[in-house]
């Protein structure tokens, strides 16, 4: 059984703080806290030094250029795109612009996009059986990043920090209508720095996300002059570095000035704003993560500097502390949170390395527990299922020859089963990469990419998610990506090579085909 959160609504907490005869008689004048122990280290202050900032790093399970049944490889110094089919390693080879971005496909669909950053164009691939079809389509402004709405028929493009490249369109953003034959583009001028898109449910429209704040778009307005997007702001001169739309397409939420909480009716444009220095004694917080519920309800945020989770509820009642549940989280070194794609289950950790833990949360029964882990944690990833989490760890230098320094000062990783706790730590030759992972829940499997050119390393291991045994396969080349297949029960290696190299990997029989040079329309198999 896990702990049980203290579940406090904010209100009776605030009350307390003013009374002194709240502290008599075995109460307690801090909230969260069971009567008569006293007060947490921290509470009732702010300690904006405790533990390094939150470096979060968002690990990426699916290489972008990934369709339903091919394979998108692009090679920029030709101009071309191979496609590279998954069912029968055939290769095709199609020419897009004279300096392309990696390819973009669309997810679940054999569709992709090919952004020609210094042409201002973009080429759709449509590859349906055997054959890909290549339109090339103006767009007046710089393009480096693509969003795709939930129903696959839509593409927002925009220009997003990217760095070291310097960005030049800060304003301009664009809408592709992918199953129209003649590509229609929907030109839209938005607020300062997009970086972000959601969509509602339905895909009838997009919002974009920006630091003046968030603007929506209408989908299906088809190819017209250019308009600019309707926007509603937070209310602050500061620019919004992050922000989240729920999933209903309702609110926006936003971490305002370091302490807010700011809430967009999407709608109507009401804004709520919640202040969270009321959680404090002397007005000061320390905030290092803000995250929407996906269940579309709340939004959590971390308060490092107290130890705590305020839960705060989306809509009109944001602003009243007294609806706020508070999650105590003393001595569990929590800085930032990761859902699982159901939302059943979170998982507060923090990239501080000195703490090797993460704490895994039950919000429908408000309980937890704290699973020890043997190194820091650099970035952590939950199943879309919620029932694994994996964690890419530091490799922390440390003075000595035991055990506990040697695991430290190497690379490697964790995968956790957070239903029953267990975890398995592989120590490895190289750092995993963030965007070298694959963790299918379907097949069950983990795949993770190693790389390490001054050492030679290049090897893929895979992890069998029910006995969480780790199979090594070592490589001709060194991995450039990974990613799957599902409805091919298959994986892919792409690999660096002159001409190209990917070796894809057959769940269940662990048969392997290699293809290579696909600039020569070789097909090789190995």
């Amino acid at each position: 059984m896990g702990e049980m959160w203290n579940r406090v609504p904010l209100g009776v907490a605030a009350l307390c703080f003013s009374i002194a005869a709240c502290g008599g008689e075995g109460g307690s004048p801090y909230f969260g806290i069971d009567a008569g122990a006293p007060p947490p280290e921290g509470f009732g202050r702010s300690d904006a030094s405790v533990g390094p900032p939150e470096m979060e790093v968002d690990i990426q399970f699916e290489p972008p250029a990934v369709g339903a049944t091919v394979l998108y490889a692009t090679n920029r110094a030709a101009g071309r795109v191979a496609v590279i089919h998954a069912d029968d390693f055939s290769i095709e080879t199609v020419r897009v612009g004279v300096d392309p971005a990696p390819a973009i496909a669309a997810p679940g669909r054999d569709v992709a996009l090919s952004l020609q950053r210094g042409e201002s164009t973009v080429s759709v691939l449509h590859t349906m059986g055997a054959n890909t079809t290549v339109t090339t389509v103006p767009i007046e402004h710089d393009v480096n990043t693509a969003a795709f709405d939930p129903t696959g028929r839509y593409a927002v493009l925009y220009e997003a920090a990217r760095p070291p490249e310097e960005r030049r369109n800060f304003h301009d953003v664009s809408v592709l209508d992918l199953e129209d034959a003649e590509t229609p583009v929907a030109r839209f001028v938005v607020g300062y720095g997009p970086s972000h898109v959601a969509f509602d449910p339905a895909g009838a429209r997009a919002f974009v996300v920006t630091e003046d704040g968030i603007c929506t778009l209408d989908l299906a307005r088809g190819a017209a002059d250019p308009v600019r997007a309707p926007l509603l702001g937070f209310d602050t001169i500061f620019p919004i570095e992050e922000a989240h739309v729920s999933a209903d397409g309702r609110y926006a939420v936003a971490l305002v000035e370091g302490t807010q909480v700011r809430q967009l009716d999407l709608a109507d444009g009401t804004l709520t704003s919640a202040d969270l220095t009321v959680l404090s004694m002397d007005g000061e917080v320390t905030v290092t993560d803000l995250d929407l519920a996906p269940s579309g309800t709340e939004v959590l945020a971390v308060v490092r500097s107290h130890e705590v989770i305020a839960r705060l509820p989306l809509g009109p009642t944001l602003s009243d502390p007294t609806a706020w549940i508070t999650l105590s989280l003393v001595g569990h070194g929590v800085g930032s949170l990761a859902f699982s794609g159901t939302g059943d289950r979170v998982v507060g950790y923090t990239t501080d390395p000195s703490i090797e833990s993460i704490t895994v949360l039950d919000l429908a029964l408000n309980e937890g527990r704290r699973i020890l882990l043997r190194k820091s944690v650099r970035a952590l990833r939950v199943s879309s299922d919620g029932a694994f989490a994996l964690a890419l760890h530091h490799a922390v230098t440390e003075e000595g020859t035991t055990e506990d320094a040697l695991v430290d000062e190497a690379q490697g990783y964790s995968i956790i089963d957070l239903a029953t706790g267990f975890s398995r730590l592989a120590l490895a030759e190289a750092a995993p990469r963030p965007d070298g992972v694959v963790l299918d829940d379907a097949s069950g499997h983990l795949l993770l990419a190693l790389r390490d050119d001054a050492t030679g390393v290049r090897e893929l291991q895979l992890v069998d998610l029910a006995s969480f045994a780790v199979d090594r396969v070592p490589l001709l080349a060194p991995p450039t990506t990974v990613g799957i297949f599902p409805a091919l029960d298959r994986a892919f290696i792409g690999q660096e090579a002159d001409g190209g190299r990917v070796t894809f990997y057959t769940w269940g029989s662990g048969e392997t085909h290699t293809v290579a040079g696909f600039e020569l329309a070789a097909r090789i198999r190995r």
